[in-house]
């Protein structure tokens, strides 16, 4: 099935974060009730819906689910994830984390579909050619010890990169444009911000072997 706007209803604000007073940082509580079932209700562009009006949902807004109601109800708690006129994605929250991984696609020059979002903890690429591109967020002091999966769909390889002219690092190679990491497809990648302004990738094999050292070049 497909979304339908009547499942949907907003509860109000959560109000303004204590370290600002800023009206722009207010986020929104959000229901949803359908017949339809988790993994339908976690599909990606299940809520594109709710791009239009632009606004009606924000990044960091809170979605409580309950789904399936006419087979085997379940509930479960999510933030909201919002690229504005691209895609709504559901962050599962707390215990839920892992139910399901973020589709990217590459780009040519890494934007849009090839942006890996500082949210993201684990991302599936789906690249059309192997000199596509995705691109890690931007690095920071605040953010360092992060980990992101990305898992390489078969059966065509990308590259990764950091943002542009920024001099972040790929296990200690710059590669904000100039040098991107070879992403092999069938494999499972790990990038590890290991510093104020790089990552370490490592790469597994689809048997779990640990793969050959990866050099930006």
């Amino acid at each position: 099935m497909a979304f339908h706007a009547k499942g949907f209803h907003t509860l109000g604000l959560m109000g303004v974060p204590a370290d600002t007073s800023d009206p722009g940082n207010v986020r929104q509580v959000h229901t949803f009730i359908t017949n339809d079932d988790r993994a339908t209700v976690e599909t990606t562009d299940y809520f594109s819906a709710l791009l239009t009006p632009r606004g009606k949902v924000r990044t960091g807004d809170q979605l409580d689910v309950t789904f399936d109601v006419d087979g085997s109800p379940d509930r479960r708690a999510y933030t909201l994830v919002v690229v504005p006129g691209t895609s709504v994605t559901l962050k599962p929250q707390g215990d839920d984390k892992g139910s399901t991984a973020r589709a990217v696609v590459p780009t040519a020059d890494g934007l849009t579909t090839g942006l890996i979002l500082d949210t993201d903890e684990f991302v599936e690429a789906t690249s059309a050619g192997a000199n596509n591109i995705l691109t890690l967020p931007l690095a920071t002091a605040a953010t360092r010890g992060r980990e992101i999966a990305i898992w390489v769909v078969p059966s065509t390889n990308c590259e990764l990169r950091t943002p542009d002219a920024t001099g972040q690092t790929i296990n200690g190679v710059d590669a904000d444009g100039t040098q991107e990491a070879l992403l092999t497809h069938s494999q499972l990648y790990i990038a590890r911000q290991h510093l104020a302004t790089g990552w370490l990738l490592q790469a597994f094999t689809a048997l779990g072997a640990v793969a050959t050292a990866i050099v930006p070049d």
